[in-house]
């Protein structure tokens, strides 16, 4: 990791960061199950090169614009050549897939801060946009895998057509506006509201966002904050790929290759017509209180209602044997968590947490 800041004058600086991060792991997820054979090499080389110019333009207006480029290339190699066995004492074998993926982004985005009074009352209200272009290719290729029984018996066979050539590419543009607004010496309050457009699936969506924070005595020691929020997750390049990934071809057997229970089933890769993107509304409420001197307890419960999450099903009926890719998802998350903090001196902190986190 490399910074360079450079101050132009009192009001214009520009920082500069580079930051590399290879890493190689061999027998990938090796475990009682899966020994060495059946466990791949993996390799990644990720890195970031980004640009950031602040600008004051006068007495309460801050400009900041950043542009930044990055890569992550991944690769998954197996140990040797041929497929993989699955038996009920584990994986067998050869590790079944080959991948060998180079990722690309490109960021740029402009924001403006401009500090004011309006109706006697202080306002931060920040403005801003972004455009974010994400492209990957590559090859996502899979062997044969056959599923035996205790007693060797062949039960099932798993092959892949195709090439398993990828490659996908999105550009997402968005804008926001959002208002920090200091209604009382102990309350203020923010609202925001974003806008997203998603090039890949042709979608556009707002999103608002509100949040509190109140003092309950005028020394502040005792704070409660909250806050509530539409966010939608950026969609992942493999969705614009999922048509181009191999087939998936089922056969059963009953027990040897020349004892076929049915003939082939070839499952085809078709994205749902009615996707959409992934969306959480989540909302949580906190509360600090500053016990003594160097005792301080923070009280945190969260709730993430996940919607259009990202599914795959296996379709068999009604028409040709599908993987349908589809966002039919739910998640519902809920946290409690408690925080003791001791502050022993200057530099030394003391930390005691307690965390429940239930999801269904």
């Amino acid at each position: 990791f490399t910074q360079i800041d450079v101050k132009l004058s009192d009001r214009h600086s520009i920082t500069g960061t580079l930051s590399v991060f290879p890493s190689t792991v061999q027998n990938q997820g090796i475990s009682t199950l899966t020994p060495a054979r059946a466990a791949p090499d993996t390799e990644t080389n990720g890195w970031n090169l980004a640009l950031a110019d602040t600008l004051v333009t006068g007495p309460n207006t801050l400009w900041r614009t950043q542009i930044a480029l990055r890569g992550f290339d991944v690769a998954v190699r197996p140990q040797g050549i041929g497929g993989t066995t699955l038996t009920p004492d584990g994986a067998r074998g050869n590790y079944f897939n080959t991948i060998d993926r180079q990722s690309r982004q490109f960021e740029v985005g402009l924001t403006r801060s401009h500090s004011t009074i309006w109706g006697g009352r202080s306002h931060l209200i920040t403005l801003g946009a972004q455009v974010v272009s994400t492209s990957f290719d590559g090859i996502d290729r899979s062997g044969p895998i056959e599923v035996v029984g205790a007693d060797g018996r062949l039960l099932r066979r798993i092959t892949f057509l195709g090439s398993g050539a990828l490659d996908s590419s999105d550009v997402v543009t968005s804008g926001f506006v959002q208002d920090h607004w200091q209604v009382h010496e102990r309350l203020a309050l923010d609202f925001g509201l974003r806008f997203d457009h998603d090039d890949m699936i042709s979608e556009s969506t707002l999103s608002p966002r509100t949040a509190f924070s109140l003092a309950l005595d005028d020394e502040g020691r005792s704070i409660v904050k909250g806050g509530w929020g539409l966010f939608f997750d950026q969609v992942f390049l493999q969705v614009g790929a999922f048509p181009g990934f191999q087939q998936r071809v089922e056969q059963d057997f009953l027990g040897s290759p020349d004892r076929p229970l049915a003939p082939p089933v070839v499952f085809e890769n078709r994205i749902d017509d009615d996707f959409e993107a992934p969306m959480s509304r989540v909302w949580n409420v906190e509360f600090d209180r500053q016990l003594t001197e160097s005792l301080m307890l923070r009280v945190n419960y969260r709730e993430n209602r996940a919607l259009d999450r990202l599914i795959v099903n296996r379709v068999t009926d009604g028409g040709p044997a599908a993987l349908l890719l589809s966002s039919t998802g739910r998640l519902t998350a809920k946290e409690f968590d408690t925080t003791l903090r001791w502050t022993l001196s200057d530099d030394e902190e003391l930390f005691a947490s307690f965390s429940k986190i239930r999801t269904d």
